[in-house]
């Protein structure tokens, strides 16, 4: 490959990991919890774990090589933090439709409470890879720093699209 062509590739690949950065902040807003911050420490634990079921062709929270063995030490390797609490979500779709990530979510709530709409991750990491088929696998990456001491308040809910919340399931 040309260094033209890589630098285009990885300028689409971060564009994308943006747009997934501001739709998931969307959705905790929604659900009134504060947005996360994209750390490029977890970005390398995801980004690790999304070439790795990529190449695997399937959905996997291990990895063959031990020091990414699972989430944790992916985390522990990307040099984040050495005291944190870590949920990790993979998930493919057929073609590169960031935007399905939330319809992921919606059919999978148990899912989006652990990691999405858990008021207690304040970091995010996302990391995504195409096979030749087309098909991309997500890998994102939530993180809260126990060694940080600071509280970010909850952000007030700021807007409401068509769709509506995909929020926690009523009590």
């Amino acid at each position: 490959m040309n260094i033209l062509l890589i630098s285009i590739l990885l300028s689409i690949r971060c564009d994308v990991k943006k747009k997934i950065l501001k739709l998931v902040n969307k959705h905790r807003k929604k659900g009134d919890l504060a947005i996360l911050n994209n750390d490029r420490n977890l970005n390398k634990a995801a980004q690790i774990q999304a070439e790795y079921v990529m190449k695997k062709g399937a959905i996997t929270h291990e990895n063959k090589n031990v020091q990414y063995k699972n989430p944790v030490a992916r985390v522990i390797a990307s040099n984040y933090s050495k005291n944190f609490a870590v949920t990790e979500n993979i998930m493919y779709f057929p073609e590169d439709n960031y935007k399905l990530i939330i319809d992921e979510y919606r059919h999978k709530k148990e899912m989006a409470m652990e990691s999405l709409f858990n008021e207690k991750y304040k970091d995010i990491g996302i990391g995504l890879s195409t096979d030749a088929t087309g098909r991309t696998y997500y890998t994102l990456v939530y993180c809260v720093n126990l060694d940080a001491t600071v509280k970010e308040p909850k952000k007030a809910l700021s807007e409401v699209d068509e769709e509506g919340p995909i929020g926690p399931p009523p009590e």
